[in-house]
């Protein structure tokens, strides 16, 4: 039988590396892509010509809090502790108020607002335990966008038993743990200052096989506070008791400590524009790439920062440029492609345009008026693209999104 779909884009960025080829075709069968071609393919069902189309990878989103999008811009201006901390930060009061139906109905507006800009793959740290998964899995339902989902117990140690740093989950907490790795596709905790080592160890014995994903070092004050309690920093506790497949944030992590991250070979998930909001520092994209740390981005909270990949890639391309460091679009582009699957652990099958991976793709019209006459097409993706731009969205070789409906894939 022969492939079901060529897909032929005036340009194709493809390879990890990124590179762009000329008037090229994606050839598809069933969920993947066969492969790439510069002639017309023969024994295919059907080629649909793109024409002034560039062809890439599906964005991925690698860190998004999507449980709060549906109270977009309460707080703005609020530090970090009074919008998030677990359990007495606006966010937490927030959630407790809603109906189940209204936090689905958000969050599924969300998904579509992420899909509609190129996103295939988003990760989730998702709140509220079991029922928290569940919600997400509502909201998901009706959308074609694929989501990692990492839970977290919604267990608060007491002020004294963190400053002892003693014990673990009571039997009732560690029974959620227990269900919560059977809906869920890993665990995210909060924060490592939130929880003892003993509970560390808790979610990493109890999530052996699944991802473990952890928010490290954003706060200025964290590190001092995890050494006072424990004699080592967040970044020292949770490499050697939680067993990270992720880190998210180390926005003040030392130079001692990233090179600890990189001799754990643990990919790190940086969110600038998030930080730069809660006027935080801007996370240390420059010196992890130095040291050959795989970085990804995400967006964080919806609730603060719309979940926008081409808004992120433009603020990390300038931001960084305005401190003196000169990131070349084609490595801010890795950051929201083939290096957010590399974290999640899907490097090999999705994140960039290759034979035999899955066919996760986002067409952008360079038709458009703020894209045309591009000189250079990563280089606009990264700078000026918009959510606008995106004609259509492929996820498992099935069309997500057709904005003109004119594919008829």
């Amino acid at each position: 039988m022969g492939d079901r779909l060529a897909l032929k884009g005036w340009r194709v960025v493809v390879g990890d590396g990124m590179e762009v080829l000329s008037e090229y075709y994606v050839v598809l069968k069933g969920t993947s892509i066969t492969r790439i071609c510069s002639s017309r393919p023969v024994n295919v069902g059907r080629v649909v010509k793109l024409d002034g189309c560039a062809i890439i990878p599906g964005l991925i989103n690698a860190h998004v809090h999507l449980g709060d999008a549906g109270f977009k811009d309460v707080g703005i201006g609020l530090g970090l502790n009074e919008l998030f901390k677990p359990y007495s930060g606006l966010k937490h009061k927030l959630l407790s108020s809603c109906s189940d139906g209204y936090l689905v109905e958000a969050m599924k507006k969300a998904l579509l607002d992420m899909m509609k800009g190129g996103i295939t793959l988003f990760a989730d740290f998702r709140e509220g335990g079991v029922g928290g998964v569940n919600l997400l899995l509502r909201a998901l339902k009706d959308v074609r966008i694929k989501g990692l989902i990492l839970g977290r117990v919604d267990y608060a140690f007491s002020l004294r038993r963190l400053r002892v740093n003693k014990g673990g989950y009571p039997s009732r907490a560690l029974r959620v743990l227990k269900k919560l790795v059977k809906v869920a596709h890993g665990v995210a905790p909060s924060g490592a200052n939130e929880l003892t080592d003993d509970a560390l160890k808790q979610y990493a014995e109890a999530a052996k096989g699944l991802l473990k994903a952890i928010h490290v070092s954003e706060n200025p004050m964290g590190r001092a506070l995890s050494v006072r309690r424990t004699g080592l920093t967040e970044v020292e506790r949770v490499l050697r008791y939680f067993k990270p497949s992720f880190l998210v944030h180390l926005t003040y992590a030392s130079d001692e400590e990233l090179r600890m991250v990189y001799d754990h070979g643990v990919p790190v998930v940086c969110c600038p524009r998030a930080n730069a909001l809660l006027g935080l520092k801007l996370p240390p994209i420059p010196m992890l790439l130095k040291l050959g740390v795989c970085v990804a981005l995400g967006t964080d909270n919806v609730m603060i920062n719309p979940p926008n990949m081409f808004r992120e890639m433009e603020f990390v391309l300038k931001a960084y440029s305005s401190l003196g460091f000169k990131l070349q679009p084609r490595e801010v582009l890795k950051l929201a492609t083939i290096n957010g699957a590399k974290a999640l652990g899907l490097g090999g099958e999705t994140g960039s345009i290759d034979a035999g991976k899955r066919a996760d793709l986002t067409v952008i019209d360079f038709s458009d008026e703020n894209l045309s006459y591009s000189h250079d097409v990563v280089a606009s993706i990264v700078n000026r693209a918009e959510a606008k731009n995106v004609k259509a969205v492929l996820v498992d070789g099935g069309v997500a999104y057709d904005r003109d409906s004119e594919l008829e894939l």
